[in-house]
């Protein structure tokens, strides 16, 4: 859905992806919840490429934050994006 799109045609779409990932507790009780977010982060921010310029250094402040999750499966999404 985001290959080779321009984010301001999604913008909806965008948007409620950047604050499910902004306000998702990673830490939380349930390890799904959070991958289900990351995993469809991932995707908007792989396929926008160099179009996911403004969001960049939001998202990698709040990766490092995510680091060293309680959950090995959302310190994997994190640790892949900050490298």
């Amino acid at each position: 859905m985001f290959h080779h799109k321009d984010p301001r045609r999604l913008q909806p779409l965008v948007e409620h992806v950047v604050e499910q990932f902004n306000d998702m507790d990673y830490n939380g009780p349930s390890s799904l919840e959070s991958v289900k977010v990351l995993a469809l982060f991932q995707a908007l921010y792989t396929k926008l490429e160099w179009k996911f310029t403004p969001w960049a250094e939001s998202t990698l402040e709040r990766f490092w934050r995510e680091l060293h999750s309680e959950h090995e499966d959302v310190s994997a999404f994190t640790y892949w994006f900050a490298l």
